[in-house]
């Protein structure tokens, strides 16, 4: 299997690098994460880019990451 398992490549980062956001990559929207919203009405978008389809032996090169609530407003955001 070429460059691990898609755990073990998730965990030490995308790539290896850390991307423009730093190790965390994630931005947070202060006002509808403040407001005490249940985690309930939050949603958690994932677009990956990878070199193929194949999950046992292609790469995930790019991700990124929004959490919106339920009426989709951005409340947290990372790359």
């Amino acid at each position: 299997m070429l460059g691990g398992s898609l755990g073990s490549r998730l965990l030490r980062g995308v790539g290896g690098s850390r991307g423009r956001f730093g190790s965390r990559g994630v931005r947070e929207g202060g006002a509808a994460m403040a407001a005490g919203e249940s985690m309930a009405q939050r949603m958690v978008w994932v677009d990956l880019e990878m070199t193929g389809l194949d999950i046992e032996k292609d790469q995930i090169i790019e991700m990124a990451c929004l959490i919106t609530d339920s009426d989709l407003n951005i409340l947290a955001e990372g790359a």
